[in-house]
Formats: C-alpha cells, sequence, structure tokens
C-alpha cells in the first residue's frame, strides 16, 4: 500500500459513495495531499464496480474544474494546490484574467508573457503567483478545454502562406493558412478557419488551420448575422439525427396523450407574446376566489414529453442551452417542429403542458400552490401591444375584437399590481431600461432604430412568470430535492465602493454602507427616476452587480429580492427549464414522466448549470454584437 493510501485510512470511509461527486469532493478535500486512482480506490476500499465507477466519477469532476489532475495523475482540490480553474477572458491589450468556476476565488489577473498557449475563452489551469495593488496575478499552466475550433476573420495573403486576422481583437494570434487550405479565398474577404492546430512553445508559434467557408465581401450587409453565428461559435444547423428524430414526433395531441391529464380546455386561458414571436411556451388564466383571494395558472409548454433524455434532440438542446435571438432570424434550441409548432401554446388547438396553479391572497403572498400535468386549448393568441391597448382603452376596435377577454384581462392587471406591490416592498430592483430594437430589411439593410417598448401588458406577464419560478424553487426547496436555482449573488464591495464615490459627487448616496441590500438599490432607482443622467447612472450600478447564474446551491437571487428562484416557464428556449420539468415530473410522481436516470441526471446538475451559465453569456454577447454592428 502506498503512503497516500495508508494516510487516507484516518478518515471515516463508511459513508464514502464512490458513485456520488460530493462524497469524492468532500473527501479528496481533508487529504493533505492529491492522489491518484490506486491511492483513492485503496483507501476508500473500492471494489471493481466501484473503482470504475469512481474513475467516471474523477473524469467529470476534473472536466468540471471541480479537481485538478496533476501530470503523473493524482487527483485533488484546487484551492489546496494553490491552482485556479476558471475562463480565460482576454483584454485587446493583450493582458487576460481567470474568471474560477468556484464563485469563492477571486478572479485571477494574467499578463500577457504567462498566457501560455491560451486563447480567449479557453478553459484553463492557472496557478496563483503574487498579489500587487489588490490584483492576485498567475499564470497559465495547462488548457483544460478550447473554446474555439474555428474562428472567423478577413484573409489576407503573405509572400509564403496566407493568414486569417480574427474580427475578435481578442484573439492575440493570426492563423496561418497554407496554400492548399484557402479555399479559393481572396485577399480581403471575410472567412471562417477551422483551426487544425493551436499555439505551441508558449505563444511562439501561430496556430494553423484551414479554410473551411468564405462568407464574402465585409460591406456585404446580408452576412452580418452569418459571420456572428460564426464568430461565437453557436450551432445554426441542426444534425441529421435530430432532423430525423424530429419528423417522428407527432404533430397533433392524440387522445392517448391526453389520459391521466387535468383537463383546461374548457378554461378560456390566453397567451401574450411578442407580435413576431412563434414559439408560445406559456399560456395565463386569472379567475377571483369566493374567499376575495387571487388564484393564478401559469400553463408552460410540456417539452418533457417529448424529448427524451439523452436523444439527439436532448443532447443537441444541452449544447446550444438557449436560443438565440437576433432582430431578424431566431438560431432555437429546439427544431422548429417543436419550438414553432407541437410544443407551442397556438390558439384553437390542444397542447401539453405543465401546470402550476397558485392561490395569492390581497397582499400578494402564495397560500397554496398546486402542479399538474395538463393539456389545453389557448382561447386567443394576444399580443403586448393589444392587450396594452385594450387595458389603456385607447382602441375600441380592439376591445370589441376581443369582448370575451376584456375583463380578464382587468382581472390580469389587478393582480399584476398586486404583486408588483408585494415585490417592491421586500426590495426587488426594477431598473426598467429601454433596449435599442432595429428593423432589418430583406437585403439585411437596417431601416430604423427605435426604443424598444414596454407596457403594462410585458409587466403582467414579468409578474407571473417571477411567481411561478418562485413557487417552483420553493417546492424544491421545501421538499430538500436537488435542483438547479437561478443564483444572483449580492453586488461586488470594491465595485460598490467605487460606485459609491462616483454619486457622491452628484449629492447621490447608496444605503447600507459596507453591505447594501437590494431595497438599497430600489430607494436610489426610485430617487432616479425621470432625472438627468438617469441611464448612465444605472448602468454604472448594474456594473456593481455580478451575472446570474444556474447552480446546485440555492443562495437566493439579489436582484428580484428573492430567497428561491429558479427557471421553470421558457422550456422552448431554455435548457435548464427543461431539466426542472423533469425533476418535477419525477418528484410528483408524474404518471406522464418519461423514464430516465434521475440520480445521474442530479449527480449532473453541477455540469449542466456550468456548462448553461456559460452558453447563455455567449448568446448574450452574440446578440448584443450583432445590435451594436447594425447600429454602426
Amino acid at each position: 500500500m502506498t503512503e497516500e493510501a495508508s494516510n487516507t485510512h484516518e478518515q471515516d470511509t463508511s459513508a464514502f459513495d464512490s458513485s456520488q461527486p460530493d462524497t469524492v469532493v468532500a473527501f479528496l478535500a481533508k487529504e493533505p495531499r492529491p492522489l491518484d486512482l490506486d491511492a483513492l480506490g485503496a483507501a476508500v476500499d473500492a471494489d471493481k464496480k466501484q473503482r470504475k465507477a469512481l474513475e467516471k466519477v474523477l473524469r467529470g469532476l476534473v472536466e468540471a474544474g471541480s479537481l485538478v489532475e496533476t501530470r503523473d495523475g493524482r487527483y485533488g482540490i484546487p484551492a489546496k494546490m494553490n491552482l485556479v480553474v476558471g475562463k480565460l477572458t482576454c483584454h485587446e491589450k493583450g493582458f487576460g484574467f481567470v474568471v474560477p468556476r468556484d464563485p469563492s476565488q477571486a478572479d485571477l489577473y494574467i499578463a500577457h508573457r504567462k498566457l501560455g498557449n491560451a486563447l480567449h475563452g479557453d478553459v484553463v489551469v492557472a496557478r496563483r503567483e503574487a498579489e500587487r495593488r489588490g490584483k492576485i496575478e498567475g499564470r497559465i499552466i495547462r488548457v483544460l478545454q478550447r473554446a474555439r475550433t474555428q474562428v472567423v476573420g478577413t484573409f489576407e495573403r503573405g509572400p509564403r502562406f496566407g493568414y486569417v486576422v480574427p474580427l475578435d481583437a481578442r484573439i492575440r494570434y493570426q492563423v496561418f493558412i497554407s496554400g492548399a487550405e484557402s479555399n479559393g479565398a481572396k485577399p480581403g474577404q471575410l472567412v471562417c478557419a477551422e483551426i487544425t492546430s493551436y499555439p505551441e512553445d508558449h505563444g511562439r508559434r501561430n496556430p494553423e488551420g484551414k479554410i473551411v467557408e468564405v462568407l464574402g465581401d465585409p460591406d456585404d450587409p446580408r452576412i452580418d448575422l452569418d459571420v456572428i453565428i460564426r464568430e461565437f461559435n453557436r450551432p445554426h444547423a441542426f444534425p441529421a439525427k435530430v432532423v430525423a428524430e424530429a419528423k417522428r414526433i407527432a404533430t397533433e395531441v392524440s387522445e392517448a396523450d391526453i389520459e391521466g391529464r387535468t383537463d383546461f380546455r374548457d378554461v378560456a386561458v390566453v397567451t401574450i407574446d411578442g407580435a413576431n414571436a412563434q414559439d408560445f411556451d406559456d399560456a395565463i388564466y386569472v379567475e377571483k376566489l369566493p374567499t376575495g383571494n387571487f388564484k393564478l395558472t401559469v400553463h408552460i409548454a410540456d417539452v418533457a414529453a417529448y424529448v427524451p433524455v439523452g436523444s439527439a434532440i436532448d443532447t443537441e438542446a444541452q449544447l446550444r442551452a438557449t436560443s438565440v435571438y437576433f432582430p431578424d432570424r431566431v438560431v432555437p434550441m429546439l427544431p422548429e417542429g417543436l419550438s414553432n409548432e407541437i410544443c407551442s401554446l397556438k390558439p384553437d388547438v390542444d397542447r401539453l403542458v405543465q401546470s402550476v396553479e397558485i392561490e395569492i391572497n390581497a397582499e400578494g403572498r402564495t397560500v397554496n400552490y398546486e402542479f399538474h400535468d395538463g393539456v389545453i386549448r389557448s382561447a386567443a393568441r394576444m399580443t403586448y401591444r393589444d392587450v396594452a391597448a385594450i387595458l389603456d382603452g385607447a382602441d375600441e376596435k380592439l376591445e370589441k375584437k376581443y369582448a370575451d377577454h376584456v375583463e380578464h384581462f382587468r382581472l390580469m392587471s389587478e393582480l399584476c399590481r398586486v404583486l408588483r406591490a408585494h415585490r417592491g416592498r421586500r426590495g426587488s430592483i426594477d431598473f426598467d431600461l429601454p433596449e435599442p430594437e432595429i428593423l432589418i430589411n430583406m437585403r439585411g439593410e437596417v431601416e430604423d432604430i427605435f426604443k424598444s417598448e414596454r407596457n403594462q401588458a410585458h409587466r403582467l406577464i414579468e409578474e407571473f412568470m417571477i411567481r411561478a419560478n418562485e413557487v417552483v424553487a420553493s417546492h424544491f426547496a421545501w421538499e430538500d430535492v436537488p435542483s438547479l436555482y437561478r443564483a444572483h449573488e449580492g453586488p461586488d464591495a470594491e465595485k460598490v465602493e467605487k460606485f459609491r464615490d462616483f454619486i457622491s459627487g452628484l449629492g447621490l448616496r447608496l444605503g447600507g454602507r459596507g453591505q447594501p441590500k437590494p431595497k438599497d438599490f430600489q430607494r436610489l432607482v426610485a430617487h432616479l427616476e425621470g432625472q438627468p443622467g438617469e441611464r448612465v447612472i444605472i448602468y454604472l450600478m448594474l456594473r456593481t452587480m455580478k451575472q446570474a447564474r444556474y447552480q446546485v446551491d440555492n443562495i437566493g437571487h439579489f436582484g428580484l429580492a428573492s430567497e428561491r428562484y429558479t427557471h421553470f416557464t421558457s422550456p422552448i428556449r431554455r435548457y435548464p427549464d427543461l431539466v426542472i420539468h423533469r425533476l418535477l415530473k419525477a418528484d410528483r410522481g408524474s404518471a406522464k414522466q418519461q423514464e430516465f436516470d434521475l440520480e445521474s441526471l442530479q449527480r449532473d446538475l453541477d455540469r449542466i448549470g456550468a456548462d448553461c451559465s456559460e452558453r447563455e453569456r455567449t448568446a448574450e454577447e452574440a446578440e448584443r454584437r450583432y445590435v451594436d454592428w447594425k447600429m454602426v
């Protein structure tokens, strides 16, 4: 027995489960030094079957960044080894930061000469080296996962070979292209190059590649979206297996599908979405109970009924993690046969749903809730603009057209005010900043730029979805069921102090001293409303905030001042919502739950949360880049 193995006998291994990642991490956290597989297996008396499970778990933990594998095959906790595992974010000026996967660790500054062979976006292992002027500095010692397999840029030709200059200035290398791999590209054209070899020799040798697609002239507005999609490496065409699987899915709901479900088809539920939306994943109904309480019913498309765990569609949806919404095109998470057809809650057709009925009192508190496998038939496909016009009394024709629903919309508005007031009392922050919208013609040219509309109808849907998400998250927490939460930490203390210094010069103050609460930010936002400089100050305030993410540990949602929050309401366009549906069905023992390994899914939640958070960021960045590009 090795020395490492003998040392581990000091630990109690009676509760050790080799198939549980948390158990393995907790065990290694108590070890004085990293252990290899043999030493760890011997320490916990693992048999052959357990060692196989342990090996699989170790690989997953290394991939997730929870453990580091040394070059000689030993496994240890990164923080105990003075290491940080995270994503490298490079700056155009050449330096970078490693953002740790462990949120308790601080970002690591990496000087240009210490970036090694890593590229912007790579998952890396970095060693802490020093702390200077409040910055922790480090050096990248290994690339765990490459962020990109291709680069989009301008093709140029040198005396001996061609090269691609990346559009993204954070990629600090030109990609060398041999004459045989130029694919007929001409100098000055935008191209997509596949990387065939990555930087070597501490960055002194450039990456090499081959041109797989000539996109065209950089001045052609019709190629802008193709460029952005490829630059951010977003999957844009569904693989043949996914297309074939989607074609086999029924296009209509059958009687067998409905059997055993709660029938809501006689209830006049409605959908409210944007005018151009095709994927309607939520429908709502509000009624007043004899007690004076409200009953809000939120019906969400039952995507889990059509997408089995591990299927080709599921694998591709997990890879995409989210739909990406550009002004003139959607890159969907699911094939359009699902997202725009059988899963979309279209009017006057039967659709399968996951439903939550929520009883809410006059103060806006949830007093009861129930979950259902349901079936609905939407009574109307409404738009935000039309509902707002009806509520404002601004359009008599619309009121006549939807006369059967007018009172329903007014009741929705009443409940919205109750919910909004309740959320305001607890300190939830509403930034409510308008975003630019752009109108693009068939030639890819921008015809108009205008301020996005945000009206009463947007707010009522927002309030109803927030409450549904909170109810689902609370259910998981109360039932002590492993789940994914939408976590939002409090703001960064150093950024808050800088923000305070700035606004104090304008005669403004932020309460809360060192650790402001959501209500402190809320009060400042309310004070700024309508004042000069409101948008600039609120944008600076937003920069003090950390980004929300998906994780197993529930730490609450700071921005919403919510103790428990998740994403349940958009499974057509967000993968975490689909996961939540599966977990909720399994917890309820739903007769409509498709068979899958629940324990395996729960063990995988940490990785799913980290991956979906990362891909959400990439999608948002792609959307912003495209809008900025078009606006310019």
